[in-house]
């Protein structure tokens, strides 16, 4: 067996709940990717040098930016999940978001305003398709690897 075992996507986890503190209803229906997307935020760090030779360009770090999390869940007509997603949604509230990538718990935590795509295909499932932007609006700094 490899000693460094590459980490499935199936052990993703996804939770929601009330902004303000940690998400820990878990989206038990998701259905597709789980995406994270950061980066970190750079600013030009060249400097003049002797003035004999160009510079070479550097730069260092600014920021982290998260940009966005994004989840899929299958539509349920009982699903209180979607249910939450869908009253915050309308009434213009954020939710608390938590990604967990695999049993170390490691993951997003933090507060964010979304948007909802709802998939209704002609043959297949409806699903509701979620993207998450981090917000501090409810008193709590976003946690990229927590």
């Amino acid at each position: 067996m490899a000693s460094n075992p590459v980490i499935s996507g199936y052990k993703g986890l996804v939770y929601i709940g009330a902004a303000g503190a940690t998400g820990a209803t878990q989206i038990t229906n998701s259905d597709a990717d789980i995406k994270v997307d950061y980066e970190q935020g750079t600013d030009d760090s060249t400097t003049r040098g002797t003035g004999e030779n160009p510079p070479i360009e550097t730069v260092g770090i600014v920021s982290i930016k998260i940009n966005s999390v994004e989840f899929s869940c299958k539509v349920r007509e009982t699903d209180a999940n979607v249910e939450t997603l869908m009253t915050a949604l309308a009434a213009g509230d954020g939710l608390a978001f938590r990604t967990q990538h695999h049993s170390s718990g490691k993951g997003f935590d933090g507060d964010g305003y979304f948007k909802a795509a709802l998939g209704q295909p002609l043959k297949g499932m409806s699903t509701l398709t979620v993207t998450v932007t981090p917000t501090d609006d409810y008193g709590r700094t976003p946690s990229l690897w927590s």
